[in-house]
């Protein structure tokens, strides 16, 4: 096998055309939105919002009005729409307001690209059991699937993010990816389930991320001057608006409808918890960590297309394994679904990419939980070539999706 820091020509062919392929469609998709609507827009005026004094959890139309930013939702006749984001984020985001409300949007997008770059260029290739030049086909869907389209279109966090988790995952417990794993957790609450591995395996690591996240937590409540109450608040208000959103491609919100009642997504969140708990008592720590990423998107009360963007590290990881042929047809049918999935979406057949979408994590999720352990830890192995870090103990294996622009608030 060749390392997949080959400076053979090709090898650097293939990264650069894949590069200029997802700048491409990264301009195309980020020019297509109105600023005015993107949720990088949303995410300044929240940021201005609260620092002025008002509620993390006051209608964003409302905080727009008050900061003078005309911000355009696409659910007008919706009663109350919330774009709530933990008061650690909004540690993160506030250098964010060091921009016009206008610029927002092409900043987040910057950011979003350069790290999904240098996760699908960088990070990958380091852990993939074949050189970078014999992975041309992923690495050309990737930049034209679903979840890539949707992140830039938004102007979502969800390439960092994305980033951070496969830090996290790969790099487990070096100081990368303690901290990543804190700093992906205090952006958006879902990657939070990939402290469960390292806590039940009792690696100080987990407590690093956990203390990094409280720690960005306790800094957004001082510096914003939030009362506490406001994010029990949310949880307890969040569900009620979640699972009415039709473009919400959680598992509950898939399951039960719009009409779920609120307890709904937390006997998910439960399920997947407890899931992801007894797995990692029995599996490599590598291979837990993948699962409780592919897990989160689904148990997540709010998950939209590009929350995908977490899979495509593992999509990569299990298809590059020749002795484990499900893994290959899972990312194969995957991806080429993720470039495909805005013909049904054009056809207005919003409701069938939903239940595809879910469909394809259910997929990627048993992917990942059936591959034999001593597939994962190669990676690791991969890890200890670059870093010089063998980190994990061996362990026995076991037997062994479109571009849905969303009506978002």
């Amino acid at each position: 096998m060749k390392p997949a820091s080959s400076r053979h020509p090709f090898a650097v062919l293939v990264r650069v055309v894949v590069a200029g392929l997802v700048v491409v469609v990264w301009w195309y998709a980020a020019k297509s939105q109105d600023p005015a609507r993107s949720d990088a827009t949303a995410d300044w005026v929240l940021v201005k919002g609260v620092a002025a004094g008002w509620s993390q959890l006051t209608d964003i139309r409302v905080l727009a009005d008050l900061v003078g930013v005309p911000f355009v939702s696409l659910t007008e006749a919706t009663e109350y729409v919330l774009h709530y984001r933990p008061p650690s984020a909004l540690v993160l985001l506030h250098p964010l307001t060091t921009f016009e409300w206008n610029e927002a949007h092409t900043v987040v997008n910057v950011v979003g690209v350069l790290c999904f770059l240098w996760m699908l260029l960088v990070q990958i290739p380091r852990y993939c059991d074949r050189s970078i030049e014999s992975m041309w086909f992923p690495l050309a869907l990737a930049p034209v699937s679903a979840a890539f389209v949707e992140t830039a279109y938004w102007g979502a966090l969800s390439a960092i993010i994305a980033t951070l988790v496969t830090a996290s995952i790969f790099r487990s417990d070096s100081a990368v990816g303690r901290i990543s794993l804190g700093v992906a957790t205090a952006m958006k609450l879902y990657p939070g389930l990939l402290f469960i591995p390292l806590l039940v395996r009792r690696r100080i690591s987990g407590l690093v991320a956990l203390g990094t996240l409280l720690s960005l937590m306790v800094a957004g409540v001082a510096l914003f001057e939030l009362p506490l109450g406001e994010s029990f608040r949310f949880f307890l208000e969040g569900p009620r608006i979640w699972l009415t959103r039709f473009a919400n491609v959680s598992l509950a919100a898939v399951l039960f409808g719009p009409g779920a009642p609120p307890w709904s997504f937390l006997v998910v969140g439960l399920l997947g918890v407890v899931a992801v708990s007894v797995y990692s008592i029995r599996r490599p720590l590598s291979q837990s960590l993948a699962l409780a990423a592919s897990v989160s998107v689904l148990v997540s009360p709010l998950s939209w297309a590009s929350y995908d963007m977490l899979l495509i590290p593992l999509v990569f990881w299990i298809w590059t394994r020749k002795e484990f042929p499900l893994g290959k047809y899972v990312s194969g049918g995957w991806l080429v679904f993720q470039a495909l999935a805005w013909l049904p979406a054009e056809l207005e057949a919003v409701g069938l990419v939903r239940v595809a979408e879910v469909i394809g994590r259910v997929a990627v999720t048993l992917a990942v939980g059936l591959a034999p352990s001593q597939l994962w830890t190669q990676g690791e192995a991969n890890e200890a070539r670059f870093t010089g870090y063998a980190g994990q103990e061996q362990i026995p294996s076991l037997p062994a999706l479109a571009i849905v622009r969303r009506p978002r608030p």
